[in-house]
């Protein structure tokens, strides 16, 4: 009854937002019945394209066997499918989070989905990430991360690729009295790198905007280039494997820890090697 709603709005380009599993052709073929000829896009959470990260280290159980499944129903019924790309993983290393994002970007494109949506980590109270943040298992990488990756990034692309939560976002209800914690860079140049990741979804010449950044100098950029080089000291699944038993002592006790036994990650430890 809303789409119906909706679609007496004729040249409107409609986006909708959803999970890939809820995807499914009857449900497709009714929007674009009631749709008619509007652009119609849905933007799905995909976070990244490797299945081991996606479920052990964002907690998202989506395989890319779905995505592709789901993005085929789209493009069947001209529907334009965006996915939106998680940065800042938890449980990764800096470098790890660079390799991640930029293998699964470029997977976005390999696989013909036209357009994307980055999302940096933004830190909330009252969730895990913000315990594991207190616990020192989680440190919220800085700015510059988003403008390394989009700087791997073939520069054809980026009128493709867009950038999301990188800054604060208005307080829409006085209910709310804390406000997500988007990452940030010092405060010396933090103007400066606004402004053009500003000027970047603007999008007039994304390519000559990323080069400004990139020439911006400054303590903090040569901090996170600093800490980009540092190789972790364990493999991927011996760090998840330790912060998993530490949230799990924290937040459910030691006598849980003791019934849970040993967590096993090692057989499932798939697909990391491709990045």
């Amino acid at each position: 009854e809303i789409f119906k709603m909706l679609s007496v709005f004729k040249d409107t380009h409609f986006l909708f937002e959803t999970h890939p599993y809820t995807i499914k052709e009857e449900k497709i073929v009714e929007c674009r019945n009631i749709f008619k000829n509007n652009k119609l896009s849905v933007e799905m959470g995909f976070e990244s394209a490797n299945d081991w990260i996606a479920k052990y280290c964002v907690n998202k159980v989506l395989t890319i066997s779905k995505v592709i499944e789901a993005v085929s129903i789209l493009k069947k019924y001209d529907v334009e499918p965006i996915v939106n790309v998680l940065i800042g993983m938890p449980f990764l290393s800096l470098n790890e989070m660079v390799k991640d994002a930029v293998n699964s970007i470029e997977w976005v494109f390999e696989n013909g989905i036209g357009r994307c949506v980055v999302f940096p980590v933004n830190i909330k109270e009252w969730t895990l990430l913000r315990h594991m943040e207190e616990l020192g298992i989680y440190e919220q990488p800085s700015l510059w991360m988003l403008v390394e990756i989009l700087s791997h990034i073939d520069p054809k692309l980026l009128e493709f690729i867009e950038i999301s939560w990188y800054k604060q976002r208005p307080k829409f209800h006085p209910a709310y009295n804390t406000q997500d914690r988007p990452p940030v860079t010092c405060s010396k140049c933090y103007g400066d790198v606004i402004r053009l990741l500003d000027e970047y979804v603007a999008g007039n010449d994304r390519k000559k905007t990323l080069e400004k950044l990139l020439d911006i100098k400054c303590d903090c950029k040569d901090e996170f280039y600093i800490k980009l080089n540092n190789l972790p000291e364990f493999p991927l699944h011996n760090r998840v494997q330790s912060a998993y038993e530490k949230i799990g002592k924290s937040v459910m006790g030691q006598d849980w820890l003791k019934e849970a036994g040993e967590l096993k990650f090692v057989e499932e430890f798939k697909g990391w090697n491709r990045i």
